[in-house]
């Protein structure tokens, strides 16, 4: 049988987070949830494999470097997203902020990117779909971060002001996406998209 990387990768995703989603409502959080991290890794590993790449691949670093740096600010002054700090279930920290932070909004640029690009040829207006679908990414996210021990706020519920932070954020790292080219294979970004989106949506009535 040959080896097919889009399927094994597919297939890998949805194990891995069908299997969190099992484990967290049994019960198991101390086994599934100090590994998300390791999830988050594999993820964006994978979504990273199955692209297509030009010669300013280099911009994805980029991307890495602002999105990690733009926590560490917030978590240091609460000027950006308000002030919140980070738990220990994403794994190691630097300056208080999990290196996976980074890969974390590089990969859900790239997923945003995705979808942006199945619905408009205009540059423009991709860039700004793109960074909205991030924030209603992280709107999704947000009630179950400090169940998770991800992140927490300050008085424990986010306001405008970090919607309004990732939001300015995601606008340029988008550019940088569009000027990077890069080109992942869009059959596995929409099943990590869903995956991501399924796992939280099963928590949403718990």
């Amino acid at each position: 049988m040959p080896f097919d990387k889009l399927k094994i990768s597919i297939f890998t995703i949805w194990l891995f987070h069908i299997a969190g989603a099992i484990g967290i409502q049994l019960g198991y959080y101390d086994f599934f949830l100090p590994k998300s991290w390791l999830t988050l890794v594999l993820s964006s590993t994978l979504l990273l494999l199955n692209s297509r790449y030009s010669k300013n691949v280099y911009l994805l670093l980029v991307v890495f470097l602002l999105g990690f740096t733009a926590e560490v600010i917030g978590v240091a002054t609460g000027a950006i997203f308000g002030k919140y700090s980070y738990g220990e279930n994403l794994g190691v920290k630097a300056i208080g902020v999990p290196l996976v932070i980074g890969l974390n909004w590089l990969m859900l640029g790239i997923l945003a990117r995705t979808v942006s690009i199945s619905v408009s040829d205009n540059l423009y207006l991709r860039i700004v779909l793109s960074a909205l679908i991030m924030v209603a990414l992280d709107f999704l996210i947000e009630p179950f971060a400090p169940k998770f021990d991800y992140w927490t706020f300050e008085g424990g519920h986010p306001d405008w002001q970090n919607y309004l932070g990732w939001f300015l954020v995601a606008l340029p790292l988008q550019f940088i996406l569009e000027k990077s080219r890069i080109e992942p294979n869009r059959k596995f970004a929409w099943n990590l998209l869903g995956a991501q989106i399924l796992f939280f949506l099963t928590f949403w009535y718990v």
